[in-house]
């Protein structure tokens, strides 16, 4: 195969650990990979990443690089994300131009959904000028900014109080995750560019997170139906690896007909608490710079400062 690639599997998940923390080193400290987050990418239902990932292995028996074009369906086009990560002492050589024009001409053939519309998308930390600039040069343009955000636990937290015809409690069994489910597909649906994932998925999502400190509110209005529901967990590898105490407000998302009463205010500061009282010190969370939901506004007014951005890329599929 060109370059020396060949499909991923699943012996390969050390070397792609390996590779992934010499990227993580120079490109993006901060991160953390573990093993079981990569072997579970294996297990996605209704993903086979045996068909749009791809390796490129060394003479020493490791990985020089990595690539991948994954298709993931809206309810408007099918988008292919494509993505690469080369060893840094493999550099400089033009390997990465070569890896994303790789990627752009296997993306007909991984998709779908080809009746679809199809476009190319391409994530970047907004800090890597040199990967920008070649994205702009192979024909894309920045089309989104997504946030970071980060908040000390210490001192006095947002109050927490739920509001009138509403109850939270924290979610847990297979029953309860179906409403899980519920409140989080509608209330990212009118996000923008929001991937249409399954229940299968989801659940796939949260099984990840078991050896992790974890805790699920999901609120409920009189009737019983799911209104809102907040994730917060404890980064464990990378305060680990890292030296910090540091949770992540992993997904927060309230329906329509329950937003504008306080409810999302309301379910994150109670992920904050929790998180404050599993002995964190920090508090992360991520949102669209220009979400349709006002998210980054209350983040900002409960505190949240902007410690890094990502940048989404988009070129027309031909």
């Amino acid at each position: 195969m060109e370059l020396g690639l060949r499909p991923i599997n699943r012996d390969d998940v050390d070397a792609i650990v390996a590779l992934a923390e010499a990227v993580a080193a120079v490109d993006d400290p901060d991160s953390v990979v573990t093993r079981d987050h990569v072997a579970a990418q294996f297990d996605i239902p209704g993903i086979d990443i045996t068909r749009t990932v791809w390796v490129m292995p060394g003479d020493d028996g490791w990985l020089t690089a990595s690539v991948a074009a994954v298709p993931l369906a809206t309810e408007s086009d099918e988008t292919v994300h494509i993505s690469c990560d080369v060893h840094p002492g493999h550099r400089g050589k033009g390997i990465e131009e070569r890896l994303l024009r790789f990627a752009e001409a296997q993306a007909p053939r991984v998709r779908a959904l080809p009746d679809m519309p199809g476009r190319l998308h391409a994530g970047i930390r907004a800090a890597n000028r040199e990967r920008a600039d070649l994205l702009e040069r192979l024909g894309y343009s920045p089309v989104r900014w997504f946030l970071e955000l980060e908040r000390g636990l210490d001192g006095e937290l947002p109050d927490a109080a739920i509001p009138d015809g509403l109850s939270v409690a924290e979610a847990d069994g297979e029953i309860v995750m179906d409403d899980v489910f519920c409140a989080l597909s509608e209330s990212f649906k009118d996000h923008w560019h929001q991937a249409s994932f399954t229940v299968e998925q989801y659940r796939h999502f949260y099984a990840t997170m078991a050896d992790a400190p974890v805790t699920t509110l999901l609120a409920r209005d009189g009737c019983g139906e799911p209104a809102g529901v907040c994730i917060a967990r404890v980064t464990a590898e990378k305060n680990a690896q890292r030296g910090t105490r540091e949770g992540e407000i992993v997904v927060l998302g309230v329906r329509r007909p329950y937003r504008r009463r306080g409810l999302a205010r309301a379910l994150l500061a109670r992920c904050m608490h929790w998180l404050r009282d599993a002995g964190m010190q920090v508090a992360t969370i991520g949102v669209d710079a220009d979400s349709p939901t006002g998210a980054n506004l209350l983040y900002e007014s409960v505190g949240f400062t902007e410690r890094r951005t990502a940048v989404v890329y988009h070129k027309p599929m031909a």
